[in-house]
Formats: structure tokens, C-alpha cells, sequence
């Protein structure tokens, strides 16, 4: 059964557990005998809270338990598998239970091959790419290069809150963005490792799901700008979710060897504010590209003056597209 049902449980979520096979022999009665009945329970039984409650309990805590399953080591981050490649792999899955011995010796055999060489090419890219993510609130963006060299990502991201939230606005099971959107479409390009995490200032929308990808991600360097981590962001944001990740406050002077793009700004240590967030500069693809986080007008007619032999092909709007930043008379020029 784990032969076959392999290629669609990656091809719809791109990870596979060494665990899974093991916990599905539990999961499975559980969820038929256990699971279901207390839905069913719960919606006919929507006049009594105590069991709404007691079914709803229930239900979190099973699915919490994957969760935690879930983040244990051992899960193998695979990629999005071909459609083709699926149903390929299905259909050979079937010959290895077949009487005859040779017809299950090559389907084994295919079907290994097969899988080899597709997460072969998931993994190993001929192409890069430039990708800012539907995140919502704030900022994400992805860089990684031809075969994956290097795998970079600017910014995470994060829901801003104001204020307390009431109780009927808390949900009591809800995944960030960071996790449904920046580490799952990673996982779909067989990503498990983060070469370069650069946080380019501190405000939350853009490094409020640095958790989630620390959580789910190898992260082997965070760069920020320097004077970040004296910031109490940092200290409660950051900090408490590192593991063997290596911390980088930088400035222009303080370059990063195997960076795809080029450090432009801050020019000296700050308070890690708007004014002080990284600007990246460099080709991609053939394409002269800038971004610059939060970086207000002041901070991009500096840049035009430091460098003037800089040219843009492909901009990443400052501070949201907000008129407070992307100067249009420094960009015409």
C-alpha cells in the first residue's frame, strides 16, 4: 500500500516521512473508528456544548500529535513529482505484486530508476529564479540559483496585530503563512535547506514567520542589519528559534562570499529600522535587480549617489510600493 500510495501523497505534499508507513498502520483505525464518529458527534450534537467541546478537544489534540510526528527527524523532502511521473510510478507500483518474478525484478528496478532521476531534477534545476511570494502582510521573496547552488530568501513576512485580539478572533488552529505558503512551495521545488535567510530590517511584516521557516528549514546563515540583534525584535522573534544557524549583522563593507546579490546598504550600524534595511544589488538571469526592503527615498537617492554606474532592470518596489519610498525621479535617472 505504501508502494503505491507514495507518488500522490508527494506529488499533493512533496515531503515523505520514514515514519509515515508506521504511523498510518495507527492512524488509519483511529481516524475510522475515532475521528469520524466524533465529527459526526459534534455536528449532530450542536445543542450540547460539553460535547462540541469534548469532540472538538479531541480532535485538536490527534492532530497535534501528527503535527508533532510530523517535525520529528526523518522526514525527506522530495519535490513536486511530475504528473507523468506519478502515474508512472503508480502503474509500475502495481506490476511489482504480479506472479511473475522477472515482470516484478524490472518493474522494481524501473520504478527506482524513475524516482531517482525525477527528484534528480527537481533537486539539480537547469534554471534560477526570482520569485516575491502572495505572502499577505509584508514581504517574501525567493533567490535561488541554477541548480540550486545557492537558495536564498529575503524576508519572511508576518501578520501585524493591533491591539488584543478578542476571543472569538483567536483560532485555536491556524498555520502562518510561513509555513502554507514559503516553506511549502520550497518543498515543492526539493528544497529542504536554506542557504542564506536575510532579514532586512526588523519590523514584523517582515520577519514575523522567521519562526515557522527555522522551525521547518535547515537555515544555515541569518543576515540582518547590523545593530539588529541588540533589538528586542530580534531577542523575541529570532533568537529563541535558532538551533545551528549562524547570525551575520551586515553592512556594505561586510560582503557575504557566495551571496548571489551584492550588500548596497546599511552603510553603518543602526537601530535596524527602515532606514537601516539591507539593500541587495546584482544580475539574476541577465537581469539587473534591486531590492531594498523598507528602504525610504533618502536611503535610495544615497545608493544612486554611492553607485552611480547602477542600473535597474527589475525593481522591487520599497516599503510595499508606499510613496515614502521608490523614488521616481531616481529611477528614471
Amino acid at each position: 500500500m505504501s508502494i503505491i500510495s507514495f507518488p500522490l501523497i508527494v506529488q499533493q505534499q512533496f515531503t515523505w516521512h520514514i515514519l509515515q508507513t508506521v504511523v498510518n498502520i495507527f492512524a488509519v483505525p483511529v481516524f475510522g473508528t475515532i475521528i469520524v464518529p466524533l465529527v459526526m458527534l459534534g455536528y449532530f450534537g450542536q445543542r450540547f456544548p460539553i460535547i462540541v467541546d469534548s469532540a472538538n478537544a479531541i480532535i485538536h489534540f490527534f492532530a497535534a500529535l501528527i503535527d508533532w510526528l510530523a517535525v520529528l527527524p526523518g522526514n525527506i523532502v522530495i519535490g513536486k513529482i511530475p504528473e507523468l511521473c506519478t502515474t508512472l510510478l503508480i502503474v509500475f507500483g502495481f506490476c511489482m505484486f504480479c506472479r511473475e518474478k522477472i515482470i516484478v525484478s524490472r518493474a522494481r528496478l524501473i520504478w527506482l530508476l524513475l524516482l531517482a532521476s525525477t527528484i534528480l531534477i527537481i533537486k539539480r534545476p537547469l534554471t534560477g529564479e526570482f520569485t516575491t511570494f502572495d505572502i499577505g502582510q509584508g514581504d517574501a521573496a525567493l533567490i535561488r540559483t541554477p541548480l540550486n547552488h545557492t537558495v536564498t530568501v529575503v524576508d519572511t513576512g508576518g501578520q501585524v496585530t493591533f491591539g488584543e485580539k478578542q476571543s472569538w478572533q483567536v483560532k485555536q488552529y491556524e498555520r502562518s503563512k510561513g509555513e502554507t505558503v514559503i516553506v511549502n512551495y520550497l518543498h515543492s521545488l526539493g528544497i529542504d535547506t536554506i542557504d542564506h535567510l536575510i532579514l532586512t530590517h526588523h519590523d514584523q511584516d517582515h520577519i514575523g514567520n522567521a519562526k515557522e521557516i527555522l522551525r521547518f528549514m535547515h537555515v544555515k546563515k541569518i543576515l540582518m542589519p547590523a545593530g539588529m540583534r541588540s533589538q528586542q525584535s530580534f531577542k523575541a522573534q529570532i533568537l529563541p528559534y535558532l538551533k545551528k544557524t549562524e547570525v551575520f549583522e551586515v553592512t556594505e563593507s561586510n560582503q557575504v562570499n557566495d551571496l548571489p546579490l551584492h550588500i548596497y546598504h546599511p552603510l553603518t550600524v543602526g537601530q535596524a529600522g527602515n532606514e537601516d534595511s539591507i539593500a541587495l544589488y546584482g544580475v539574476l538571469g541577465g537581469m539587473r535587480v534591486l531590492t531594498a526592503g523598507d528602504l525610504d527615498r533618502a536611503g535610495e537617492r544615497l545608493l544612486a549617489e554611492r553607485h552611480p554606474e547602477m542600473r535597474v532592470d527589475l525593481v522591487k518596489l520599497g516599503h510595499h510600493g508606499s510613496r515614502t519610498a521608490t523614488d521616481p525621479i531616481t529611477f528614471s535617472k
